[in-house]
């Protein structure tokens, strides 16, 4: 008895994809996750959660403008001290 040549099965294969196609599919979905199914119960900011953040964006700015004579000595006996360090 004859057996036939079966050729292999031929399936469907995407072509290949470029990294920023892959980056945008599979890759964001799984660090974002699937959607909630319900939205949530709409937070707002408020004054207690923004006020602090105001304050010290404030502080950096002011310290990067002008840097106060006592806290400059600080800097300044810092850097001597890490300097002797070495």
């Amino acid at each position: 008895m004859r057996q036939k040549h079966l050729s292999p099965p031929t399936r469907n294969v995407d072509p290949p994809r470029s990294a920023p196609e892959l980056l945008r599919g599979e890759l964001l979905a799984v660090v974002q996750g699937e959607p909630p199914e319900r939205q949530p119960d709409g937070f707002r900011d408020r004054v207690g959660t923004v006020a602090p953040i105001v304050v010290l964006m404030a502080i950096v700015l002011l310290l990067g403008v002008y840097l106060p004579a006592p806290v400059s000595g600080l800097v300044h006996n810092a850097a001597a001290f890490v300097d002797l360090k070495r």
